[in-house]
């Protein structure tokens, strides 16, 4: 796995943030949005709308997943995941920014027609973005975005010195065993798979140390 691909999926999560929030922060500048916040983040605003969105798709995503959010406890969970997840990525929205990274066009056209090709061509593209309610122009704003974060970490996390023993691969194919039973593929045809899934652990563990030490930083106030 190469260390640009790596990075791009311990940011899968963060990525997707980003598209969220973009399609919220175009409508901030109405009223509504700008009147209510729920955080500073070094002194910009974080407001209702944008959270609001952030709790609606957490609880939609774990809805797919045939999670029951319907409890007091998991909504209570959910709400802070989702703040949680507007702190961090403003953190890196502010980085990415005061680092002075640029993401050329050719860069976003690239990866433009990559998302093209993966929706099956045009007319599976067009219909996604119908379903996403987004246009082209947002969508390569948010791969900008992207492309950015992506470079801002890979600057800033050291992720050449990730190893994987056999020990390990070992004991996570034995937990996935009992979760799974019968039905686990023999160890020698999954452990290819199961050492890029710890790699992708133990990567996502230096991202998030990384943005906690943005957030030992930051002046950040929460409203809710």
């Amino acid at each position: 796995m190469s260390k640009n691909k790596a990075i791009a999926t311990v940011i899968g999560v963060l990525v997707v943030i980003v598209i969220i929030l973009y399609g919220v922060f175009s409508l901030g500048k109405s009223k509504i949005a700008t009147t209510e916040k729920v955080a500073t983040v070094n002194g910009v605003e974080i407001t209702k709308i944008a959270y609001d969105a952030q709790v609606s798709s957490l609880t939609v995503a774990l809805q797919s997943q045939g999670v029951d959010v319907t409890s007091a406890t998991k909504q209570a969970e959910i709400n802070k995941q989702a703040l949680d997840n507007l702190i961090n990525n403003e953190l890196v929205t502010q980085g990415v920014k005061s680092s002075g990274i640029k993401v050329t066009d050719a860069e976003v056209e690239a990866q433009f027609q990559t998302i093209v090709t993966q929706n099956g061509g045009q007319d599976g593209f067009t219909a996604a973005l119908v379903k996403a309610n987004m246009t082209e122009v947002q969508l390569k704003t948010n791969i900008a975005n992207q492309l950015a974060i992506e470079k801002y970490l890979l600057t800033n996390v050291n992720i050449n010195g990730i190893t994987v023993t056999d020990t390990e691969v070992s004991d996570f194919y034995t937990q996935y065993s009992k979760a799974n039973g019968t039905s686990t593929p023999p160890l020698k045809d999954i452990s290819a798979q199961i050492k890029q899934q710890i790699t992708v652990n133990k990567q996502q563990i230096l991202v998030n140390d990384f943005i906690a030490s943005l957030k030992a930083k930051a002046t950040i106030v929460t409203n809710i």
